[in-house]
């Protein structure tokens, strides 16, 4: 059986893609999730339809547990965030997709994923990562 994400990318989608996927990509969700409904006051049925998850996924980003395994305190990253989260709430036209891949790039660019989880999960080199982009 062909694995789905091998269907979409071919054989282009990198291993380490897949583990940001793994790792980092729920941080990303919990941190949006947490903006869109304490910043701007969004429902989680919103925010569930903007994030394409399911309603049960944002209240587990929002008592954190989903997306808990890592903390990025990188200034620059929290910025951008924030305007992701700003961005998504005001229907401009903008896709998760984009928003998650600019800010898995922003993460890598910065070499914000933290120490421990690089070493955990073997990610010492973004070179092969599907998501650069020109954002």
């Amino acid at each position: 059986m062909i694995p789905v994400l091998q269907l979409l990318w071919g054989n282009s989608m990198s291993v380490s893609c897949e583990k940001m996927v793994k790792y980092v990509v729920p941080w990303i969700r919990k941190e949006l999730a947490i903006s869109l409904v304490r910043d701007y006051g969004m429902p989680q049925v919103r925010v569930a339809e903007i994030l394409e998850v399911t309603e049960a996924a944002i209240s587990q980003y929002l008592s954190s547990k989903r997306g808990s395994d890592i903390k990025i305190d990188d200034e620059n990253v929290i910025q951008k965030i924030k305007m992701s989260a700003e961005t998504l709430s005001s229907g401009r036209n903008s896709r998760i997709s984009r928003e998650i891949c600019s800010l898995c790039k922003l993460i890598r660019k910065r070499g914000a994923v933290p120490e421990t989880i690089a070493k955990k999960a073997k990610i010492d080199d973004f070179e092969d990562c599907i998501c650069d982009t020109d954002d």
